[in-house]
């Protein structure tokens, strides 16, 4: 007999059970992806190429020297020296033609490949950049992505904005879904808090259990969302690698952390202010 009663108990709370995991696992997602616009935007700024290429009279050793130069700079992250076999190379690879072919010569230049650290990667920086290169005798020209780069800054800020928007909103959604479940499973036991109430029980003593069973079922809200969390990032990391959403453990473990406790307090304060409400009640309002 109690049994059952307690599978017909834990049958009561599998709805709010799973209403906060889910609301639980899209807020902690949503902040996972928050955290990580910083580290997308550094590899987008590192990954900017500034080239360098040089006319053709131009000797190997001239440009070893250059890339050097440009490697001791404080704001070079590094610089690749592509010859013009190289170069002719990546084209046949990544088209499948050969313009050699065609033209009867190598069309392409030496060149270098330049990238920077993500705090110098601006169109001020890297315009002034480009001028003292092309004053160089050696060099025919030097060009980069100006409208990545102008751009870059103001995408990225307004992706933050919507991702921290959309996370506000499911702050607040959860905070109204969790209170909302919680309330319409102490519904069902109304009349037994009424009638605790009636035979002289203290608020406090009808309290106690009811907000005990809030933060377990918020605590094992909690886990089960953060172990479809941590299964979420492990399939995104093994199929799209290239998103590094796995980098930055100890945020990823605060992160799951912080769901657990969240879940927890969310359901024991709702919990006690639900029961306020049916503690004041009438009983005729019961109905």
């Amino acid at each position: 007999m109690a049994t059952e009663s307690n599978r017909r108990r834990i049958i009561s709370y599998l709805p709010a059970f799973l209403s906060i995991s889910m609301v639980m696992f899209l807020a902690g997602l949503f902040g996972i992806f928050l955290m990580h616009v910083s580290s997308i935007k550094k590899e987008i700024k590192e990954n900017i190429l500034l080239s360098v290429y040089f006319k053709d009279e131009v000797k190997q050793a001239d440009i070893l020297r250059l890339q050097k130069e440009l490697e001791a700079k404080q704001f070079v992250l590094k610089a690749e020296y592509i010859s013009k076999e190289q170069g002719l190379k990546y084209w046949k690879d990544d088209l499948g033609k050969n313009p050699q072919d065609l033209l009867g010569f190598n069309p392409f230049p030496n060149s270098l490949d330049v990238k920077f650290k993500e705090e110098y990667v601006n169109d001020l920086h890297l315009n002034t950049l480009k001028k003292q290169l092309e004053e160089n005798l050696f060099v025919r020209e030097v060009s980069y992505d100006v409208d990545i780069v102008k751009n870059i800054d103001h995408n990225i800020r307004m992706i933050g904005l919507i991702l921290l928007s959309i996370s506000l909103l499911m702050i607040f959604v959860s905070l109204a879904l969790i209170n909302n479940t919680i309330r319409l499973t102490l519904y069902s036991k109304r009349f037994l808090i009424k009638s605790m109430q009636y035979v002289g029980a203290t608020w406090w003593f009808i309290r106690r259990p009811f907000i005990m069973q809030g933060v377990i079922l918020g605590l094992a809200s909690g886990l089960f969302a953060c172990t479809l969390l941590a299964t979420t990032l492990s399939l995104v990391y093994h199929y799209f690698p290239v998103l590094n959403v796995l980098d930055g453990y100890l945020s990823i473990i605060v992160t799951l952390f912080v769901i657990t406790i969240t879940g927890m307090f969310i359901s024991g304060v709702s919990s006690y202010f639900a029961l306020n409400r049916y503690l004041r009640m009438k009983l005729d309002d019961l109905f």
